[in-house]
């Protein structure tokens, strides 16, 4: 499956709701059908496995959202044991394992969620394990097929994206940064704000001169409309100013001046 995502501009995030929700929600080889208890389209069968695999998914993600790791990996254990197609299911469960550093299991996680070379969302997560694994040139090509599922970059951390990494273990950084901040705004452009700010963080940690994950961070911080917040909202936005160029640096202007004065 490739997914094409295009994006016009920051303040225009809500057109991604579309573009990111199938590939996350799909299983291999199905026909598209819809959750009954949400929104969201997500693509899989209607067969009675892969209902019950869904519902102890959502049951996992719950779990979760409320802290309670362990609970949650068990409950994606489960539905894996129902139907082990379902693409959810494994990413959740292959991220829970690279958490613990359980690589290999991380990697089988992952390809059974990929639906293909170009599908950026397991590619990714793939790149990471490898890179973890000191894999280096098996992570830098996971990562190349992730950005040519792209179809076109995201503007906002395209020169992130699009910058070159050799795989040498000096450039780890550079790549896990990138992947990073690719997570952290695909989770911000459908407005998943508490994922989204580790990823951020994580960026920034791993390379701290990077303009964009500043940015993301600081526009993240200030759309949260918290007091408490603001400070380290204009400190980021500061920062992208002073580290970016061109449309990032613009935009990172535009948000520091429409603070409250």
């Amino acid at each position: 499956m490739k997914t094409i995502r295009t994006f016009s501009g920051t303040f225009r995030l809500i057109l991604l709701v579309v573009c990111a929700i199938p590939l996350s929600w799909a299983r291999v080889g199905a026909e598209p059908t819809k959750d009954p208890d949400h929104d969201e389209i997500y693509q899989g069968p209607s067969a009675p496995e892969t209902t019950l695999a869904f519902e102890l998914w959502k049951q996992g993600q719950r779990s979760l959202d409320a802290g309670k790791r362990d609970e949650a990996f068990a409950l994606f254990q489960k539905a894996l044991r129902v139907d082990p197609h379902v693409i959810p299911v494994n990413l959740s469960l292959g991220d829970i394992y690279c958490e613990r550093h359980q690589y290999a299991a991380a990697e089988g996680a992952y390809k059974r969620a990929s639906t293909g070379a170009t599908d950026t969302t397991a590619q990714f997560r793939l790149a990471l394990v490898y890179s973890r694994s000191g894999r280096y040139r098996e992570a830098v090509e996971a990562y190349q097929s992730g950005i040519g599922g792209l179809g076109s970059l995201p503007a906002d951390i395209a020169p992130v994206l699009a910058q070159p990494i050799s795989p040498r273990p000096a450039d780890r950084p550079t790549l896990e940064a990138a992947i990073a901040l690719y997570r952290g705004w695909e989770s911000y452009s459908s407005s998943q704000d508490a994922k989204a700010a580790p990823f951020f963080r994580d960026a920034i940690r791993l390379r701290p001169n990077v303009a964009e994950s500043h940015l993301l961070l600081g526009l993240l911080l200030q759309r949260s409309g918290k007091r408490d917040r603001r400070d380290e909202a204009r400190a980021e936005l500061k920062k992208a100013v002073a580290l970016g160029v061109g449309h990032t640096a613009e935009l990172a202007d535009h948000a520091l001046k429409s603070f409250p004065q």
